[in-house]
């Protein structure tokens, strides 16, 4: 690693990007893939003026405002204005649907959502069930209980901010528990993730304004801090906008051309998908400088033909919901493939085997870890008390390390699945299953794919008068109307015993 700033700051990241507003009020902050921008001047004043709206709301420090929406310039912009209020923001995955939507929206009891049209009209029952709940709306027209962003974001009185205790308040709840094995909320710190993103931004040597492409989304680990590295460096985020809809690898190549970036970030997918539309199509990469894979397996041909073809290092993280972003490979080590690299500046790993023994170069054990950005816990004390011992964080990854010190996975201890680079817990699909009334017995398992890493499949025993009148697809569409896309089943077998 190169050498770091070691006396990094602990206040929070809107007090961080509040200082490139001030630096650089001129410089852009955001591009998306519509044509627009905003500089880092706007964006403050768009986000202090919708932290002042909240405050008025009596939304300030010890309340939780829960997102459910699509990457945007104005989710990025609502996210710091929850920040500056002192309220805890909520990131749920906004394909999350159905009963599993309604489930994370009362088991975070937040006093405000912050939606788009897109999960509105998806979800609109379940966003209206929820009672005495500001509903905002970032790309709508104002309309019967639900606000309008255009209308809370317009500049008003300064607000009185909201002192927050950087190391003991939450900033952030993720819905992604993957050493738990079942989702539930995941509290991060103020200060963990200032430290955090700071330490990704000298390690990198981010540039002020650099262009950084970003695929993955914002409630995600590697796309929240993928932002905020960038915001803390004062660079520019360049956002592709879906808003459900797949990736177009041609397109993105061509708006990452068209806006200057200097990087991309994304799931290994991407990567695969970019190399496929080179050899095809023809296109030309954009000049960068550097590329990252994350949340999931990058296998070592599509590494090795993508730097070729593009020209720059693509090089691995290595993070998970509970413990952030854990190892980077650095770019002068780009040339070892297959490396999730070695840990960051301030976090300490080892790898302990079946026996309580710590492994030795080349065997397999799992990851525990240890930094100031590890998880305050989860909603569950019981689970956080088996998750953290002693102040080491049970990964439930499975990895080895060689003779330099560099990491490399294979495979996870927990039942978890990952799919496209998001995790899937068998346990929830479980139990989904179990509310039908023609089944027994489920298991769901992870079936290795080429293409998506794992697909979650389901072999079930159905219950003895239900046999012969129940069909597969039955059981799937049951599962599959109440879950996001990406933890749907994808195959089920009835068997007569598991």
């Amino acid at each position: 690693m190169r050498d770091i700033d070691m006396n990094l700051s602990t206040e929070p990241v809107h007090s961080l990007f509040q200082k490139c507003a001030a630096s650089s009020p001129n410089s852009i902050a955001i591009v998306d893939s519509r044509g627009r921008s905003v500089t880092y001047g706007d964006l403050s004043r768009r986000s202090s003026a919708l932290a002042s709206n909240l405050i008025e709301y009596g939304i300030t420090r010890g309340k939780k405002v829960a997102f459910v929406a699509y990457n945007s310039i104005e989710f990025l912009e609502s996210f710091l204005g929850v920040m500056s209020s002192g309220a805890t923001a909520v990131l749920i995955d906004p394909t999350t649907m159905s009963e599993d939507l309604a489930f994370q929206l009362r088991d975070s009891a937040p006093s405000a959502v912050i939606t788009d049209e897109t999960v509105l009209s998806r979800e609109s029952e379940v966003l209206m069930s929820l009672g005495d709940v500001v509903l905002v709306n970032l790309n709508g027209n104002r309309r019967e209980e639900v606000q309008s962003y255009s209308d809370l974001v317009r500049e008003r009185a300064v607000y009185e901010v909201s002192r927050v205790d950087p190391y003991t308040d939450v900033s952030v709840v993720f819905y992604y528990a993957g050493v738990a094995g079942r989702t539930m909320q995941v509290f991060h710190s103020h200060a963990g993730l200032s430290l955090c993103i700071e330490t990704i931004a000298q390690v990198l040597d981010f540039r002020k304004e650099e262009r950084t492409l970003m695929t993955a989304p914002l409630p995600h680990v590697l796309g929240l801090t993928q932002a905020l590295s960038h915001f803390a460096a004062c660079g520019t985020v360049a956002l592709v906008e879906k808003r459900g809809s797949p990736l177009d690898t041609i397109e993105v190549l061509s708006f990452a051309e068209r806006v200057g970036v200097k990087s991309i970030w994304g799931a290994p997918s991407l990567y695969k998908a970019i190399v496929d539309a080179v050899s095809t199509h023809r296109v030309d990469l954009p000049k960068l400088r550097y590329c990252v894979s994350a949340g999931g397996y990058l296998p070592p041909e599509v590494q090795k033909r993508f730097a070729e073809g593009a020209g720059c290092p693509l090089i691995q993280l290595y993070g998970l919901t509970e413990g952030l972003v854990v190892s980077l490979q650095t770019l002068k080590e780009s040339y070892v493939v297959g490396t999730i690299g070695r840990p960051l500046p301030f976090v300490e790993v080892k790898v302990v085997k079946d026996d309580g023994a710590l492994a030795g170069a080349g065997e397999v054990g799992e990851l525990l870890v240890r930094s100031p950005w590890v998880m305050l816990g989860y909603s569950d004390p019981q689970d956080t008390a088996r998750a953290i011992t002693d102040g080491w964080l049970r990964t439930g990854d499975l990895v080895t390390y060689d003779d330099l010190g560099l990491l490399y996975f294979k495979g996870v201890k927990k039942r978890m699945i990952k799919y496209k680079g998001y995790p899937v817990f068998p346990r929830d699909l479980e139990v989904l299953l179990a509310k039908h009334p023609a089944v027994e017995r489920a298991l769901v398992i992870g079936e290795q794919d080429e293409e998506v890493g794992e697909r979650p499949v389901a072999r079930v025993v159905l219950k003895r008068d239900y046999v012969g009148k129940v069909a597969p697809e039955e059981l799937m569409a049951f599962v599959n109307s109440r879950v996001a896309a990406y933890k749907k089943l994808r195959d089920l077998r009835i068997v007569d015993e598991i």
